[in-house]
Parts: C-alpha cells; sequence; structure tokens
C-alpha cells in the first residue's frame, strides 16, 4: 500500500468563526480515519467513497476528496460543509443569496486548493 499522501488547505469563514478543510488524499479512507472514528462504527462506507464530508466540533467541516476529483463531487461535498456551517451557526437555509454566496465561495476556494495542490504534485515529479 502507498504512503498517505494528503495536504489539507483552510477555508476560514472569519465572520462565523468556522474553518473548512479542503483535503486532497491519495487515499480518502485512511485520511479520514486518521483523523476520525478508531471503532468499526461507519467504517464500510469508506470503502467506495469518492469523497466525503465530516463535521467535527468547535466549528469544523472537514471535506476529503481525491485529487483529480471532478467538479460535481467537489461541489457535492462542499454542499455538507456549507450546509453543516449555516446549521452550526443557526443559520436559517431559507436565505437563498446567502446561501448561495456562501456555496460559491467555498467552491470557489476549493478550486483554487486543488489547483495549488495539482502544482505540489507536479514539482515533486520533476
Amino acid at each position: 500500500m502507498p504512503r498517505l499522501d494528503e495536504k489539507d488547505y483552510r477555508i476560514k469563514i472569519n465572520n462565523l468563526g468556522y474553518t473548512v478543510h479542503i483535503i486532497f488524499s491519495n487515499d480518502i479512507k485512511a485520511s479520514w480515519l486518521k483523523r476520525f472514528n478508531t471503532d468499526e462504527t461507519g467504517r464500510e462506507m469508506l470503502d467506495d467513497a469518492g469523497g466525503l464530508h465530516t463535521v467535527s466540533g468547535g466549528g469544523h467541516s472537514f471535506v476529503i476528496l481525491p485529487k483529480d476529483v471532478g467538479v460535481a463531487s467537489m461541489c457535492h461535498e462542499c454542499w455538507h460543509a456549507v450546509y453543516a456551517m449555516f446549521k452550526w451557526a443557526g443559520i436559517p437555509l431559507d436565505n437563498n443569496e446567502l446561501v448561495a454566496y456562501t456555496l460559491g465561495y467555498v467552491i470557489s476556494e476549493a478550486q483554487a486548493a486543488q489547483t495549488k495542490n495539482d502544482r505540489r504534485l507536479k514539482c515533486r515529479t520533476k
């Protein structure tokens, strides 16, 4: 099994005191197990995960994605993070503009992180 290769990029939503961690990994399951769940609960869902979102306490969401994630999967997992953030902050989801702007911001930052991660990996192969 190859060595775990991951990079954690943080998107800070300062006005809410919330952080979304965007983690690009060569092994989603190993990255998740490194941070969460030391028992057997829920491990079966990790075997086929093409990306996932998990909330931890204290205003943190973790989005773990493969390095070559597509835009649809990235958006899907970022939505979970935005939903969790709004729920954590007690903000109702009925304000469409606020939700849309926040989701757009998180996705844009996640895409920028993916570009940085691509550059990081490309530099390693040179």
